[in-house]
Formats: structure tokens, C-alpha cells, sequence
């Protein structure tokens, strides 16, 4: 299993795998609130896997997806989000 953490707009994985869990986090006391988008993408577009709002009192968490991605796996900071990371475990 690989493990891939962003801060911002980023490119995770290329091609067909599999995305297991998303862990998201403040990286400040008072992160600044956005949404946040996984893609099934090797871009900002295509199809969406998960999105979230996470606002400045978004405690850290984990999502469970355990799901197949066939062009790549794709995280999307808005405009506004920062001060979060957002923690990829993918095969």
C-alpha cells in the first residue's frame, strides 16, 4: 500500500489502481474553509470519487472508500481551502 499526503492541488496516482482511504487535517488551528475534491483523474476534472466541505472546525478524519480508479486519483484544494492536508492510501 502507498501513502501520499498534499497540501494543495495535486496529482496522486496515474492509471488504474485502487484509492483506500482518504484521512483529512487541519495543518493550523483554524484552517480556512473550501472544498475539498478527490478526482478519478490525473486532473482537476472528470469523475468525482469524494468531495467535502471542511471548515475551519473540521476535526482530522478518515474515509473509507476501498474503490477502483481507472485514470488516476486526482486531490482539488478550491480557491479558498487551506491550512488542511488531505492524506492518500492507495494501491
Amino acid at each position: 500500500m502507498n501513502k501520499t499526503r498534499v497540501t494543495a492541488d495535486g496529482l496522486v496516482k496515474t492509471g488504474i489502481g485502487k484509492l483506500h482511504t482518504i484521512c483529512i487535517a487541519p495543518t493550523t488551528a483554524t484552517p480556512t474553509a473550501g472544498l475539498l475534491t478527490v478526482y478519478d483523474s490525473t486532473t482537476e476534472t472528470g469523475t468525482i470519487i469524494y468531495s467535502e466541505w471542511v471548515f475551519a472546525t473540521t476535526p482530522g478524519h478518515s474515509i473509507d472508500l476501498d474503490c477502483e480508479i481507472y485514470a488516476g486519483i486526482y486531490v482539488g484544494f478550491d480557491g479558498t481551502l487551506a491550512d488542511v492536508s488531505c492524506t492518500v492510501t492507495w494501491q
